[in-house]
């Protein structure tokens, strides 16, 4: 925790959702009443965001979401993200219940903004994800390490878990000089599917085939 506290990085992730926050709950608030709001509308987006944000933050750190590296988002960091949406929806309802009785109030709104939360903070860690995947350089101590032009073209065997995860670490991973042109499993229903981006080209059997291809 207090390394986190002494990390630039953990101020500016905290800030893009809070700015990601406020707008998830004034796009539910303009959907929810046609982008017609009156002053009451208003007044209720006044009065709520400025506890709304905290909690929001509050139960994004308790499920962990501002403890792993946003260009590693993985599935289970979405997995999480969903819980902690839910639960932010959750608390907001019940808020909102206990300090109001919902008088004059949108359950649409809160169901809406869990929902344009999960998506507007789950687009930004993704194109995070997504440019740091397809940057062509990267950094190895204090040198740069650039793409090579001619990388060896290899096939892996198995399109599973197994060759997902080796598949990712040439992706991610720069220096291993590999070009994986095809996957090879032996089960006929992946013949011609793709784990992203790279064809299932055949099985075992059709090795020679496939290399002289």
């Amino acid at each position: 925790m207090y390394r986190q506290l002494k990390n630039p990085h953990f101020y500016l992730m905290i800030l893009s959702d809070a700015f990601l926050f406020v707008v998830a709950h004034l796009i539910a608030y303009l959907i929810r009443f046609e982008f017609a709001l009156n002053q009451s509308e208003v007044w209720q987006c006044t009065v709520v965001l400025p506890w709304l944000i905290p909690l929001k933050i509050a139960v994004f750190f308790f499920f962990g979401l501002y403890r792993g590296m946003w260009r590693y988002t993985s599935i289970r960091d979405f997995w999480h993200l969903a819980q902690a949406c839910f639960a932010t929806m959750l608390l907001e309802m019940i808020t909102v219940l206990f300090l109001y009785r919902f008088a004059s109030f949108s359950r649409a709104v809160f169901l809406l903004d869990g929902g344009f939360t999960f998506l507007l903070v789950g687009s930004l860690r993704m194109a995070i994800r997504s440019y740091f995947a397809s940057h062509k350089r990267t950094t190895v101590g204090h040198a740069s390490y650039v793409l090579p032009k001619h990388r060896k073209k290899v096939l892996i065997i198995g399109a599973g878990a197994a060759g997902e995860k080796i598949l990712r670490e040439i992706f991610d991973n720069y220096q291993l000089n590999y070009d994986v042109v095809g996957l090879i499993d032996d089960a006929p229903h992946k013949l011609g599917r793709s784990i992203h981006g790279v064809p299932v080209l055949g099985s075992v059997k059709m090795l020679p085939d496939i290399i002289r291809k």
